[in-house]
């Protein structure tokens, strides 16, 4: 009975770990290094390693690495079978530093743990088993003092312990490493994996790779986090201004008024922190009488212009400044998110694609979002971003004839979109045209041909077959036939018997002409006899 009772309970110990997908707890040796804590030299460091996990999202779309900074190290009395702590070197000269504030200058780590256990709660999520809620969105003192520490790592570039860059899916997504020793860490952002669409900006995180003691038993405990994070978004839209409607995706013709069109939320600022500079930037605006952009978005108000920017302001408060490079036609607008409302929303004027500044087929035009690091007030560390693509297409028709042909071309709604004359070469184009089907005339045949009769369709774009060698290009081949100079009707038969009855007639004509000259003759005889 015994050995079935626990035969089951083994059973049911595999069943909850294939469920919860990890053994949270591990039964370890400790193994320590020879450097002593500083107070008592029976005790060395510990060195066993563990895993540390941040879960970032649920629907897998971020793609943040972070970097962890040690907080405090963990120390081993063998014969005591007992553990004592110490704050790293890097903590310690942070504390002593006119970044750490005045009220945690004489912190012990004694009343660091104290903190750190009332800011950091735990909980457990499914598949996940025990976890830490990471960091704070409401202030706090030990949001306070990590802020704090996160600022001062930043702008004194400290060096992290390990970094952590590996990406996983399972119930959540998250970034994970297995090599990080027994300790407490605090884990910033430092980069994003590709062109993460959705930003977001992180509170501070911290937690511990453990060993805590059962019966007489040291058991390691991983670093889990379920993060605290505010995510953003950034739309970009673009549409003809007669349309109405916005679209990722536009076929346009040549000299098109297009109107972009930019949504973006603002993320909330982690507790404590310095949340700077939300940048946004978009290529190739254009001026109207109205400036460049025309805010949507209630109490947004200003006027850009492309040689001198402008200033930015919501209900009467300066949120912004604008500043355009005339050249490049590049928009630049740096707001201050404390001071912006939740969402954001305005048109801006595209500049429309012409025969000198764009190519046949994709035209793309960029939007792109970046938050500055919330911990620093410099421009260095970690930057989040993401950005857009609108993509515009135009296209051309290619004719292929003789030289000195012309044509008419039509839409589908008989409007006529140009003419088309062919070159030495045997080719004539038509550039900027939208997808869609055309209809192609001959209005003038070259001298020496015929002219063609009748019309014929091409299909442009969408559905098209595209020239070889020619993006954006489309070919339809309209060929004159030349003109005979005599030109004859009927059989060979036909023909012949012409020829015969002409030679007839001719021989006719001369028989007469003798006759006549002979019949004179006699006569003039006669009369002189």
């Amino acid at each position: 009975m015994d050995k079935k009772i626990k035969l089951f309970g083994l059973l049911f110990m595999f069943i909850t770990i294939f469920l919860t997908g990890n053994i949270n707890v591990k039964a370890v040796d400790i193994t320590t290094n020879t450097t002593s804590l500083s107070t008592d030299s029976s005790y060395k460091q510990v060195t066993n390693k563990g895993s540390f996990k941040i879960y970032t999202n649920q629907s897998s779309n971020d793609r943040t690495y972070f970097a962890l900074y040690k907080i405090v190290n963990v120390y081993y009395n063998s014969s005591q079978d007992a553990l004592k702590y110490q704050f790293t070197t890097e903590f310690q000269s942070y504390l002593n530093s006119s970044y750490c504030p005045n009220k945690f200058r004489n912190l012990t780590v004694e009343t660091y743990m104290t903190l750190y256990n009332g800011g950091a709660i735990r909980d457990t999520i499914k598949g996940t088993g025990e976890v830490v809620s990471g960091g704070n969105l409401t202030t706090n003192d030990y949001a306070e003092l990590m802020s704090s520490y996160a600022t001062y790592v930043r702008e004194e570039s400290i060096s992290s312990n390990t970094t952590i860059t590996n990406y996983y899916t399972y119930i959540y997504s998250y970034a994970y490493t297995n090599n990080v020793e027994v300790g407490t860490y605090l884990a910033l952002p430092y980069g994003r994996q590709g062109n993460d669409s959705s930003p977001s900006v992180f509170a501070v995180m911290v937690d511990s790779v453990r060993l805590e003691k059962n019966g007489s038993t040291w058991e390691l405990k991983d670093a889990k986090i379920l993060s605290k994070s505010s995510y953003s978004y950034l739309t970009h839209s673009i549409a003809k201004s007669s349309s109405g409607g916005y679209s990722y995706s536009q076929d346009v013709t040549y000299e098109t008024e297009l109107e972009g069109k930019i949504s973006f939320k603002v993320p909330t600022s982690p507790a404590n922190g310095k949340f700077s500079t939300i940048t946004i930037k978009i290529d190739k605006v254009r001026e109207t009488q109205s400036g460049i952009i025309r805010f949507i978005t209630s109490g947004l108000t200003g006027y850009i212009t492309m040689q001198s920017g402008g200033e930015i302001q919501y209900n009467g408060t300066k949120v912004g400044m604008a500043k355009v490079n005339a050249t490049t036609k590049e928009l630049e607008i740096d707001f201050d998110g404390e001071l912006l409302p939740n969402e954001v929303e305005f048109v801006y004027y595209a500049e429309p694609l012409t025969s000198t500044n764009s190519v046949m087929g994709a035209n793309t035009r960029n939007a792109s979002i970046t938050f500055d690091d919330p911990y620093t007030s410099f421009d260095v560390g970690y930057k989040t971003s993401g950005s857009k693509i609108v993509t515009l297409y135009t296209y051309a028709l290619q004719i292929t004839g003789i030289n000195g042909a012309e044509f008419k071309v039509t839409d589908s709604s008989g409007i006529s979109k140009g003419t088309v004359t062919i070159g030495s070469n045997g080719i004539g184009e038509l550039k900027g045209l939208a997808s869609g089907t055309y209809t192609v005339t001959q209005t003038k045949a070259p001298v020496g041909y015929a002219l063609l009769s009748g019309s014929q369709t091409v299909k442009v774009g969408t559905g098209g077959t595209q020239v070889s060698g020619k993006t954006g290009y489309y070919n339809i081949t309209m060929r004159n036939s030349i003109l005979a100079m005599l030109p004859f009707t009927g059989s060979k038969g036909t023909i012949i018997f012409s020829i015969i009855g002409s030679l007839l007639i001719i021989a006719s004509i001369i028989f007469l002409i003798r006759y006549k000259k002979k019949k004179n003759k006699v006569n003039q005889n006669a009369t002189t006899n």
